[in-house]
């Protein structure tokens, strides 16, 4: 306002001099040979080390030279002649001035009051630098105060600024958007010294920094560092709609990561720590996830090494696969969030490890799980019933994930490895008299496969005994079948039970243990038969002895009865048959009841093993064929007798016995033995074992009978000669005729 005031008084005043000096009003007298020029002077903007301006003016013909003062001093000057005041006063530089923008020259024709107005300048250089590039721009003007005037101009231009003034840059320039723009933090100033300003222009977007929170929770908010106007540390807390302008190219970046609130349990965090670069206008809204720790491991139980079981479940909103160890390891995961685990692994269709722990959830609180992984066969339940007959299934007791469960037969089934399984026994529809049971309902799991069980159908069976005809034996042991197997149990006369499979047999011994050769046992009925039912089974057993009947020579003869078991306490009548050749002698009894004695006909009570030797002797028959006798002799009496009138002899067995031959007269002679034995020795050795038959053959003696004819030849050849010769000698002839002679040898 100040400004226009003394330009309108300039202005008024130049009029006035005008009409004054050239336009003559009717009237008026000349004008005087000098006007008076009223000056005085001052400074705006300050400074120091200038001169007050000085004038330089004619008056009465001579030339003046005076300091104008901040006061008003009235200058006489001749008239039109010229004057000047110094524009720039004295102590002006090239950087620095005070000057006026008022005329400072003139022509004195009319009085004149001025006062000059002389502004402290400085020289300023007004530039300007883009930073972080950009293009689309336009080059921007500056606006500054000049002689107290505004004056806006385009950049990289040194002028003159009016000192305390301000100055101006467009800003932001000319081009930016809602998204981008070219600004710069000190776009105007005030001018207090000679100087360059060169404001830096950054590129900058325009970028929207929020965040975001999933699965819930109420942390801290982060902050944002970013560059503006090349200067770093500038914290921006994140929120809704939180607007700004970032440097173009420059980073930024998020803090704290995780959020304020976080601790060892439960977190909220990015992926990664939210940074980037400027490059575009853009929200930036890095998400935070509410994640808590989860303690995951695993341990295998069973044996085996299969390969680490995996655990899924979502980090930073993406699912995560972690294999996990054997060594407790804590995993952050959304809250929230889902989670599964694998229930089997290192599967085939027979073999696997297991888990029985639920392996999904719902991630709502930290927490430590350790999956326990069970070594697990595939297997068949399966069972049958042998014996038939109507009956319901059993159930079946096994061990899975480490827990003992019932569960129906014939049925598949993982079951833990080296565990063991327990069947139903017996089955339900049995009772005390009849049921069906296994001797294996209890194993343990060692290879994949089929568990089948038989069940038998049993009765239950007492096996029991009487005997007949006193003693208290040994009891049998009865053989029948259980669980299909043979089996053996004492037979008892007590109310004592055993369970046996339905329609096998079952078998009593034939005799009692301790029976022999002489005493036995023997049972009167079947010795097997089929279980059918509940039942006491008491067969009857015969005290018996064996009764020996035995001939001393088996050829010898017999009894009226054979030898065979008879029954204790019986009686029993006996009597002997001989055979030809052989005498009976007795009987020579051992035992209890026995009869030693020569009777023929005996009783006998059988009251232990008796053995009844009948004794016969064989006959020795002997012959005489011609004219002999035979003696004999036995070698255990050494005794010679003769056997004139024996026909046969009865000796003991075995009795040895020799034989001698005997000629009547010397006329006779043994001719050899004939029967048993066949030889020519004079005597024989018999052995009595068996009736013998044995004969002396006799007839001449030759030898001698030859010898007595040949001596009575040899005599009648003597006399013969002897005659003859006395016949010669006498002429006798001899007589052939003569009596013929019986010796007598011939019977």
């Amino acid at each position: 306002m100040g400004l226009f005031s003394a330009r309108l008084f300039f202005i008024t005043l130049s009029i006035m001099i005008f009409f004054f000096l050239f336009i003559q009003i009717p009237g008026c007298t000349c004008p005087p040979s000098q006007i008076s020029l009223t000056l005085n002077y001052s400074v705006i903007g300050g400074g120091t080390g200038y001169s007050s301006p000085i004038i330089t003016y004619t008056s009465n013909g001579a030339r003046h030279t005076n300091v104008l003062g901040l006061q008003r001093t009235t200058y006489d000057l001749d008239l039109n002649t010229q004057w000047s005041i110094i524009n720039s006063l004295s102590g002006s530089t090239p950087s620095e001035r005070w000057q006026t923008i008022q005329s400072t020259t003139g022509t004195a024709t009319q009085n004149k009051t001025m006062t000059l107005v002389y502004y402290h300048q400085f020289m300023v250089q007004f530039s300007y630098e883009i930073l972080r590039g950009g293009s689309g721009f336009l080059h921007p003007k500056v606006s500054y105060t000049k002689f107290g005037s505004t004056i806006e101009n385009v950049t990289v231009v040194s002028v003159w600024v009016d000192n305390g003034s301000g100055y101006s840059y467009v800003n932001p320039l000319t081009g930016s958007t809602q998204g981008e723009r070219w600004s710069t933090i000190n776009p105007s100033g005030i001018v207090t010294f000679s100087t360059q300003i060169s404001p830096n222009f950054y590129n900058q977007y325009l970028m929207v920094f929020d965040y975001s929170i999933n699965g819930g929770g109420n942390p801290g908010a982060p902050t944002v560092n970013y560059t503006s106007y090349g200067f770093r540390q500038i914290q921006l807390t994140a929120g809704r709609n939180q607007v700004t302008w970032a440097d173009a190219q420059s980073s930024y970046s998020y803090s704290p990561n995780p959020l304020t609130g976080s601790n060892t349990l439960e977190r909220w965090q990015a992926s990664s720590v939210p940074s980037g670069t400027v490059s575009y206008p853009t929200t930036i809204r890095p998400a935070y996830y509410h994640q808590r720790i989860l303690t995951l491991s695993y341990q295998i139980i069973g044996g085996g090494s299969p390969s680490p079981p995996s655990f899924r479940a979502a980090v930073f909103g993406s699912t995560s696969t972690m294999s996990l160890t054997s060594t407790p390891i804590g995993y952050w995961c959304d809250s929230g969030a889902s989670w599964t685990e694998d229930s089997a692994i290192g599967s085939s269709s027979t073999e696997r490890w297991g888990t029985g722990q639920p392996i999904s959830g719902v991630i709502s609180s930290a927490t430590t799980i350790l999956f326990n992984y069970y070594h697990q066969y595939y297997m068949t339940l399966n069972y049958t019933v042998r014996g038939g007959e109507e009956h319901s299934p059993p159930s079946v007791m096994v061990v899975s994930f480490g827990t003992a469960i019932s569960m129906n037969s014939n049925l598949n089934v993982w079951v833990d490895t080296s565990s063991s399984y327990s069947y139903q026994n017996p089955l339900p529809d049995s009772n005390t008299s009849e049921r069906w049971s296994t001797s294996n309902p209890n194993g343990d799991v060692k290879a994949p496969g089929t568990i089948s069980v038989s069940y038998y159908h049993q009765f239950d069976v007492i096996f029991s005994f009487t005997v007949l005809f006193g003693s208290s034996p040994t009891p049998p042991s009865v053989n029948y079948v259980y669980f299909g197997k043979s089996s053996t149990r004492e037979a008892t006369s007590e109310n004592e039970s055993t369970w046996a499979d339905a329609n096998a047999t079952y078998t009593y011994p034939q005799t009692l243990p301790g029976s022999s050769g002489s005493e036995r046992w023997l049972i009167t009925s079947s010795t097997n038969d089929k279980i059918t039912g509940a039942l006491r089974i008491s067969p009857t057993y015969l005290h018996q002895y064996f009764v020996s009947i035995v001939p001393n020579q088996l050829l010898a003869g017999s009894a009226s009865i054979s030898s065979d078991w008879r029954n204790s306490t019986s009686l029993i009548l006996l009597s002997p048959r001989v055979m030809e050749g052989w005498r009976f002698d007795g009987w020579a009894g051992i035992g209890e009841g026995s009869y030693t004695g020569p009777l023929s006909n005996v009783t006998l009570s059988v009251l232990a093993p008796i053995n009844e030797t009948m004794i016969f002797y064989p006959g020795l028959k002997i012959n005489v064929n011609g004219n002999g006798y035979i003696t004999y002799s036995l070698k255990s009496s050494n005794n010679t007798m003769d056997a004139f009138n024996i026909t046969t002899a009865y000796l003991p067995i075995d009795t040895e016995v020799v034989l001698f031959e005997n000629p009547n007269s010397f006329l006779f002679s043994f001719i050899n033995w004939t029967g048993e034995v066949n030889s020519t020795s004079t005597s024989i050795s018999l052995t009595i074992d068996k009736p013998f038959v044995e004969q002396a053959n006799f007839g001449y003696n030759y030898i001698i009978i030859g010898l007595i004819v040949g001596i009575v030849a040899a005599v009648i050849a003597i006399a013969y000669f002897v005659t003859s010769r006395r016949v010669k000698k006498g002429n006798l002839k001899p007589d052939h005729a003569g009596p013929r002679q019986n010796n007598g040898l011939v019977s």
